[in-house]
């Protein structure tokens, strides 16, 4: 519902479907063919779980042979929620620019007390650390 409804507030249109208006079009009928299965199989479960047995109309034979009403909006709801969103998110990564996401920052520099000069982290200590003098900041600890 959430990428539908992105689709139609940034007037995205696909090629493939034909343009603005095509695209509007597939993104209301989808949504609506979505929301409408979805009402259906919710209403039949609440059924389910009030009654315990299956509503009388999801049991009747349905159109297609060997499957009864209830298998019938199973099948519907599952190629509306799991089928054609697979498709439609490959149709929408062939067609989309990707986003790309740079993460950086300048090189900190650092000013030295004792020479005024600037110093990078890529440039050794010139004091302190390993060689046994300590800067005015470091003391020895006694315990």
């Amino acid at each position: 519902v959430q990428n539908t409804l992105f689709i139609y507030a940034t007037k995205t249109a696909y090629e493939f479907l034909g343009g603005l208006k095509q695209t509007r079009i597939a993104a209301l009928a989808y949504i609506s063919c979505t929301l409408g299965i979805s009402s259906v199989k919710i209403t039949a479960t609440i059924f389910i779980v009030m009654n315990g047995r299956g509503a009388h109309w999801t049991l009747q034979p349905s159109f297609l042979p060997g499957m009864c009403v209830g298998e019938v909006v199973d099948l519907i709801w599952m190629i509306f929620n799991a089928v054609l969103p697979v498709i439609i998110s490959y149709c929408r990564l062939k067609s989309d620019y990707p986003l790309v996401i740079s993460i950086g920052m300048k090189e900190p520099k650092y000013i030295s007390h004792e020479e005024g000069t600037e110093l990078s982290e890529t440039q050794p200590l010139r004091t302190g650390g390993g060689s046994g003098s300590r800067t005015k900041y470091e003391s020895a600890m006694d315990a």
